[in-house]
């Protein structure tokens, strides 16, 4: 394996610092995943963790009021995967290499950190009932139509993955990885404006009985599609529930 491909990867949950608490809360319900003790210089870091395998998402406290999500790709060894990244039209915004991780920003903003953390064994789908399982698989990257092609060759040269389309839907470009690597990578060419951001998807057996149990855990409905649904975090984070199986 090249020192820079990514083996693992795993999706961090920003959430605002006054919102944290019921963030981390919304996320543990929905996953049925546990979060772990408080890590960090301030107690900043958590992570959602299966009771199986190994961790896909973590939640950070942050300070500046704004949900979102940003990327963690597990390689390695950080320091050349992040100088390929810079080759590749990143900025670096913080070293932390001698604590095993470096923070770069993409070519069309979105935080993607490289870290050396441990990644092997997907964890499996929470059962809810006989019927229903579900679980978070996928960091879908959603992309501006004008960032769209340099964006795209990022994520290519980064993850050393080739880009393959999804058949009927044009907008979407595939990163398939060979064998268990954590989330799944889909970009999404949008016609929104601004910087690039990532959302989450999960993947499940029911999609209507998971829409159902989303919203009583405290989601919005935002919209509704043939095979996958659209929700609003209570924190503000975009996310979607999809009929893929788990």
């Amino acid at each position: 394996m090249r020192k820079t491909a990514p083996y693992w990867v795993s999706g961090f949950l920003d959430l605002p610092a006054d919102a944290h608490e019921a963030g981390s809360r919304f996320w543990e319900n929905v996953t049925g995943w546990r979060r772990s003790a408080p890590r960090g210089d301030f107690g900043e870091f958590s992570t959602l963790e299966p009771p199986a395998g190994d961790a896909t998402l973590r939640v950070q406290r942050v300070f500046d009021g704004v949900s979102r999500m940003h990327v963690d790709l597990h390689v390695p060894d950080v320091r050349e995967a992040a100088r390929q990244s810079l080759d590749a039209g990143a900025r670096l915004l913080a070293d932390h290499a001698s604590d095993g991780y470096i923070v770069t920003r993409t070519p069309g903003g979105l935080a993607v950190c490289f870290v050396d953390n441990p990644g092997a064994v997907p964890p499996p789908p929470t059962e809810w009932s006989p019927t229903l399982q579900s679980i978070p698989d996928q960091l879908c990257i959603d992309i501006p139509a004008h960032l769209h092609d340099q964006e795209t060759a990022y994520w290519s040269t980064v993850t050393s993955r080739p880009l393959t389309e999804v058949p009927h839907h044009p907008e979407f470009l595939r990163l398939p990885a060979p064998g268990p690597r954590g989330l799944h990578l889909l970009l999404h060419r949008t016609n929104s404006p601004g910087q690039v951001q990532a959302h989450l998807d999960f993947a499940t057996t029911n999609l209507p009985a998971e829409t159902t149990r989303h919203l009583h855990q405290g989601a919005t409905l935002l919209q509704t599609h043939p095979s996958w649904t659209t929700l609003l975090a209570p924190t503000g984070t975009p996310y979607c529930l999809t009929t893929r199986h788990p």
